[in-house]
């Protein structure tokens, strides 16, 4: 049971409930961070080890996730 480890102001019957209901007349819409062209890909040296990582322009992704909630 993941309630234990969940912390909201919705009381468990209102969890469940919202859990119940049949969401499909819904479209899913989704986003993915970072979004495309606003990261490189790169190496950085981490505790002395090669990595590879994402270098990511932040405020193009925040931008894109505030549009994205705005609908």
């Amino acid at each position: 049971m993941v309630l234990p480890y969940v912390e909201t102001n919705l009381t468990r019957n209102d969890l469940i409930s919202l859990a119940m209901k049949n969401y499909s007349k819904y479209t899913l819409e989704r986003i993915r961070i970072p979004i495309d062209g606003s990261y490189r890909e790169g190496y950085a040296k981490i505790d002395g080890i090669k990595q590879w990582i994402f270098i990511t322009d932040i405020e193009k992704s925040k931008q894109a996730l505030h549009e994205f909630l705005e609908r």
